[in-house]
């Protein structure tokens, strides 16, 4: 298996487009239901599995793989979803910060959270205008990828790749700030 594994990336890396999408067509469903397991909501899974492919595909000639190509597909995919939560622990634990600004205990708390939110919302803004729509619809109004298609006339792989994209410039955001 490591030998068809070392063969793989070099596909990769010399941007084989065709091993890149037998790698794709035969690992996607199977990391969605693995990352499912760890999210827990489907379209996460889903975009958090599309991101990966897209870090993949973008950062094919730099792929070095000491492993089985499946053994790092499921381990990026897995890193990701902890990412992932860690995301969503911070914004959930920023969000149950009392916002009472006479609260001399929160005082710290509350500028923190002002200058993260107010972060986000400018990197959001920045986001390309189709990217912006997308993620609007999804985390503000709660949309399925499937609604924000129909809403937007695109398909659900534009809706996953937008996303794609969101997310990543928010985790890079997140990440300088943190």
């Amino acid at each position: 298996m490591v030998g068809e594994s070392e063969q793989i990336v070099d596909g990769l890396r010399r941007g084989d487009r065709s091993v890149f999408k037998r790698l794709f067509d035969h690992y996607y469903t199977l990391l969605v239901l693995f990352a499912h397991k760890f999210v827990t909501d489907l379209d996460t899974a889903r975009e958090l599995v599309q991101d990966f492919f897209v870090y993949l595909w973008e950062f094919k000639e730099k792929l070095v793989i000491k492993v089985s190509i499946k053994s790092y597909m499921y381990t990026s995919v897995k890193n990701r979803c902890f990412n992932f939560l860690k995301l969503k622990r911070k914004s959930v634990s920023l969000e149950n910060i009392d916002h009472d600004p006479g609260d001399g205990n929160h005082f710290f708390e509350n500028m923190v959270y002002s200058e993260y939110e107010n972060a986000f919302l400018q990197e959001i803004k920045n986001l390309p205008p189709r990217c912006q729509e997308v993620f609007r619809l999804k985390r503000f109004q709660h949309k399925t990828n499937q609604e924000i298609a129909e809403i937007l006339s695109v398909s659900i792989k534009t809706v996953e790749a937008q996303m794609s994209i969101a997310l990543r410039r928010l985790r890079d955001l997140s990440e300088r700030i943190t």
